[in-house]
């Protein structure tokens, strides 16, 4: 009798401790979401790693993105717990981690794997790396664009005792999984303002005017540098065979398929015997 009363007092425990797990991480994916959702917000890497490293509770918990060549990856974040015997400095192969470096973590990351073990459990090569600031239990959880590695998520803690069920463990692949794609919008959000004011300079030191063109055939954007060009508003959110004269419409229907079918580019000259808009 007692020991089924045993039984099923551990089985109780263990529901009750699976259950705050869950609502543990459930908790910082709510937080998390909201916080990606601010992109304006500077500090939202750092708190993002304080929730997730206090959810998974990790001494450390850092954000690493690869260069363009993806050689290297740079550590872009990190949150250290203050009360944690890791060291306070982070040493520079930890700011900068060159993966040929370390083969068995740029081998796990890179088929999209999970790389939970302690320090024994490594290679020299890690294993050294490690020791350098007090780390005994190491999880690495990948960054994918489209299967292919970008950057990883990293849990640190400085003591053995802090073992990882499969469950905990797929609920943080579920989290990086939405900080991956939080940071691929970030990305092109940042990179397609960097262009729109790229062409924005170029257009304004011309005397031509560049338009975009949505797959319905709309104008839906309009640059021009120079007055006596058509304006903004005559031609935003028109048809192409409206906004512009016939001449110049038809030739742009005309050849506008063939460019896109091919990925091309082609310049040719319309003449024009009257501007009406």
């Amino acid at each position: 009798m007692q020991t089924e009363n045993f039984s099923a007092l551990t089985h109780n425990f263990l529901a009750h401790e699976a259950l705050a797990l869950y609502q543990s991480y459930f908790s910082a994916f709510d937080q998390v979401v909201s916080l990606l959702t601010d992109s304006d917000d500077p500090d939202a890497l750092n708190e993002m790693l304080r929730i997730l490293g206090e959810a998974s509770k990790s001494s450390m918990s850092g954000l690493y993105l690869n260069e363009a060549d993806g050689r290297v990856a740079r550590l872009h974040a990190a949150w250290r717990d203050q009360d944690c015997h890791l060291a306070q400095n982070t040493p520079q192969p930890f700011v900068s981690l060159e993966y040929a470096k370390y083969p068995l973590l740029a081998d796990t990351l890179a088929v999209g794997m999970v790389l939970n073990k302690s320090l024994l459990e490594l290679p020299l090569a890690e294993q050294m790396l490690l020791a350098q600031v007090g780390v005994r239990q190491l999880l690495c959880i990948p960054l994918l664009n489209n299967g292919e590695l970008f950057g990883f998520l990293t849990f640190l803690n400085d003591e053995d005792a802090r073992q990882r069920e499969s469950m905990e463990l797929r609920l943080l692949a579920m989290l990086a999984n939405h900080v991956a794609q939080a940071l691929l919008k970030a990305r092109a959000e940042l990179n397609a303002a960097a262009n729109l004011q790229r062409l924005r300079a170029i257009v304004g030191g011309t005397q031509d005017m560049v338009f975009e063109l949505d797959p319905a055939g709309m104008i839906c954007q309009v640059w021009s540098g120079h007055p006596a060009m058509p304006s903004v508003e005559s031609l935003l959110g028109r048809p192409l065979t409206v906004a512009l004269p016939f001449e110049l419409a038809s030739e742009l229907v005309h050849r506008l398929p063939k460019i896109l079918a091919h990925q091309a580019k082609e310049q040719f000259h319309s003449h024009l015997q009257q501007l009406s808009f």
